[in-house]
Parts: C-alpha cells; sequence; structure tokens
C-alpha cells in the first residue's frame, strides 16, 4: 500500500475509495509524487481534505494536462489528468 504524508493521506484514500488506481509513485523534482490513472475528484477535495500545507494546483501545458494537490511542508505531492 502506497503512503504518503499525513496532510495528503485522506486524499490518497477517498481516491481510492473511488476506485481510482495509481499509476505511479516516484519522485518528480523535489518532491514524492503519486499519480493517479483518473482524474481526481478535486472538487470534494477542495471543499472538504483541504488544510493550511495544501496548495492545489493545476497545469494547462498541452505536454502535461493535469492537477496537483501538494504539501509543501512534507514536499509530496497526489496528481491526476486534468480531463
Amino acid at each position: 500500500m502506497v503512503k504518503t504524508c499525513k496532510h495528503l493521506q485522506p486524499i490518497l484514500e477517498h481516491e481510492f475509495q473511488r476506485g481510482n488506481e495509481i499509476i505511479t509513485a516516484t519522485t518528480w523534482g523535489d518532491y514524492d509524487v503519486v499519480y493517479f490513472k483518473k482524474k481526481l475528484d478535486s472538487s470534494m477535495i477542495k471543499n472538504n481534505l483541504l488544510s493550511d500545507s495544501i496548495v492545489y494546483k493545476v497545469n494547462r501545458d498541452p505536454h502535461y494536462l493535469l492537477e496537483e494537490f501538494h504539501c509543501e511542508y512534507h514536499k509530496k505531492s497526489i496528481m491526476g489528468p486534468l480531463r
């Protein structure tokens, strides 16, 4: 089972409960990243699971359309495709 920091763990568990699957868990730059196969449940996550240390970002680069929740404190991220 993949684990992340205490701030992102509720997001990880929520995505597993939705049936989302991890494509990869790797290091990207300074961050440990968990990348999901399907679009994240970002509306629910933003409304219910965010803490002060989590930042939400969207990357609209045509080569890397993705959304990301990352913990600046622990340098860990959860990502998924934007669509």
